[in-house]
């Protein structure tokens, strides 16, 4: 008995926080661009980052989504190792809290988990590519103005050490609905 009226308490409670009238839109589509940087030691090098976030706003200070992001190979570095990460995809359930601004800035921070998946190649003879997939998160900052955003995030990977692929990456973009409502 103590148990169903606990679920049930919470769950008002729940229910209270979310009903409240949203200023935000409820879905919003995100759109970015960025560079990878790599941390310690690995294969990885810099290169470019795209990546598509359809997100809902359970309120106007949380919102859930789901990333897709691609970093193929660029060779920035002008490398010539006999080993290479050709590229970097990434399948991520995230999560955001928006700090509350009454201006039109938001500040907000958050956190995802899912699937990081790298193809590494050879260059000797026969050429060789390899498809592994591991669990990592990814923790992030930024801010929204008006339709734009800019975050930085760090995205940690469990592979083993050799294949590491930890990064942080810088992102500028943009987003599709999710702003304010008109009155």
């Amino acid at each position: 008995m103590k148990t169903i009226l606990f679920i049930f308490l919470f769950s008002c409670s729940v229910n209270k926080s979310f009903a409240q009238d949203q200023i935000y839109k409820p879905f919003k589509l995100d759109l970015a661009i960025g560079v990878l940087i790599p941390t310690g030691k690995t294969f990885l090098d810099q290169r470019f980052s795209f990546s598509v976030e359809p997100k809902y706003n359970l309120s106007d200070l949380f919102s859930m989504g789901l990333r897709l992001e691609i970093d193929p190979y660029s060779n920035f570095s002008g490398t010539t190792d006999s080993l290479k990460v050709s590229s970097v995809f990434s399948y991520l359930l995230t999560s955001d809290y928006y700090i509350n601004n009454p201006k039109n800035i938001r500040p907000f921070f958050g956190i995802g988990i899912g699937l990081f998946r790298q193809t590494v190649s050879s260059t000797g003879y026969p050429e060789t590519k390899t498809k592994s997939g591991k669990p990592g998160i990814e923790t992030r900052f930024g801010l929204e103005w008006k339709h734009l955003t800019a975050a930085l995030e760090y995205n940690v990977t469990f592979f083993e050490e050799e294949k590491k692929m930890n990064y942080v990456n810088i992102k500028f973009g943009t987003f599709l609905w999710g702003g304010r409502k008109n009155k």
